[in-house]
C-alpha cells in the first residue's frame, strides 16, 4: 500500500511525540489514511497535537511511524514537502520515499495501538486559567514555527481550568490539547 504524506506535518508533529516512554506506540508520529484524508497525530500523555488535511487516498490504514525515523527526514526544502509512505500490514513493515532530499527510510510500525485521542479533545472550554509546563508551550511554539507561522510564540490557548486546553496555532488545520499542571 502507498500513500502520500505530508514530510512538513509529520516533522512539525514530532515536537509533541514521546521521545523515551514506558509506552512505545507513542514514540512517534500516528498517521490515518483514510479515503478522504489524512490525520497525523502526535502525544506524550501531557500534549496532544492532531493534524487533519484533506486527500484522495487510494488505500486506506493507520501506521506508527517510529521518532528516530521522523528525526532523520530532512528539513523542507522547495522539493521536499510530500513524500510517500509505502507500508505492508502484514509484516507490519515500511518505507518512507522522500524525493526532494533523496531518502528512503525503512521502518517497524510501532507496536499496539494508538490511543483514541480525540476523547481528549474538549467541545468546549471553562475559560477557567490553569498553569502549564513551559517546556509544554515552548513545544506548540516549535510545532507553529514548523507549519511556517510567521510568530511561532504567537497562539492561543484556550484554558479549562483542570482539564485540557485547547491549543490553536496560525494553521486551522491544526489543534492540540495541553493538560495543566497541578501546581
Amino acid at each position: 500500500m502507498e500513500n502520500t504524506i505530508n514530510i512538513e506535518v509529520i516533522r512539525a508533529l514530532l515536537h509533541l511525540a514521546s521521545k523515551k516512554d514506558f509506552r512505545p506506540h507513542l514514540a512517534g508520529v500516528y498517521v490515518d489514511f483514510q479515503s478522504d484524508k489524512t490525520v497525523y497525530a502526535a502525544t506524550n500523555g501531557h500534549v496532544l497535537g492532531v493534524y487533519t488535511e484533506d486527500a484522495k487516498n487510494e488505500h486506506a490504514f493507520k501506521v506508527i511511524v517510529p521518532y528516530d525515523v521522523v528525526k532523520q527526514l530532512k528539513p523542507k526544502t522547495a522539493t521536499s514537502k510530500w513524500g510517500k509512505l509505502i507500508y505492508d500490514p502484514e509484516s507490519k513493515s515500511g518505507r518512507i520515499l522522500n524525493p526532494g532530499a533523496g531518502q528512503d527510510l525503512g521502518f517497524t510500525s510501532l507496536p499496539n495501538s494508538y490511543p483514541d485521542f480525540y476523547k481528549v479533545i474538549p467541545d468546549n472550554t471553562s475559560g477557567e486559567t490553569a498553569q502549564f509546563d513551559a517546556e509544554y508551550v515552548y513545544a506548540f511554539a516549535q510545532v507553529n514555527k514548523s507549519l511556517g507561522a510567521s510568530k511561532p510564540g504567537h497562539f492561543k490557548i484556550d484554558h479549562n481550568g483542570t482539564g485540557g486546553a485547547l491549543v490553536h496555532l496560525s494553521d486551522e488545520n491544526f489543534v492540540g490539547v495541553l493538560m495543566p499542571c497541578r501546581v
